[in-house]
């Protein structure tokens, strides 16, 4: 009786602590993400992550449509694709322009500080760079959508 508690006990404990390694594993992931989003900047970060949100509604829409056959012509069809390559773009070029004005108020702050060491200016260029980064990956994201997307549509009128 007394082994049969024990290894009852042993396997709950195995299993909890399992989960909890796997939570702790998610939160530290999380926990990267959001000092990833405030190093960038919460402005262009938050504009591009609203980007993000638009462009997979109007993919997830016109999903459904395409899936459904709700769509009578495939000009108009892959006009209004279009618009999830424009917003692509739209956020890559938003990117940039977070990363110039970081860039901008680094050098008008390194300037100030006279000398400043290499490791110091680094950190702060590699800073400048997740906007772009991020802004990057939605353009490919976007690309990608629009890409199966105009495909399936393609197949459905042929």
């Amino acid at each position: 009786m007394n082994n049969r508690f024990y290894e009852v006990f042993y396997l709950a404990f195995y299993t909890l602590s399992e989960l909890s390694l796997k939570q702790m594993i998610i939160n530290q992931n999380l926990i990267i993400m959001f000092k990833l989003f405030n190093m960038g900047g919460p402005l262009f970060m938050g504009i591009l992550t609203l980007i993000f949100f638009v462009i997979l509604a109007i993919a997830v829409f016109n999903l459904f449509l395409i899936i459904r056959d709700d769509f009578k012509d495939i000009a108009e069809t892959r006009k209004k694709l279009a618009y999830i390559k424009s917003l692509g773009l739209f956020a890559f070029i938003s990117g940039i322009l977070g990363q110039l004005i970081g860039l901008f108020s680094a050098f008008t702050a390194i300037e100030k500080a006279m000398d400043i060491s290499p490791a110091i200016l680094a950190g702060g260029l590699k800073v400048s760079m997740i906007t772009v980064i991020y802004g990057t990956v939605i353009f490919l994201l976007s690309y990608l959508f629009w890409f199966l997307l105009d495909y399936l549509a393609g197949r459905k009128t042929a």
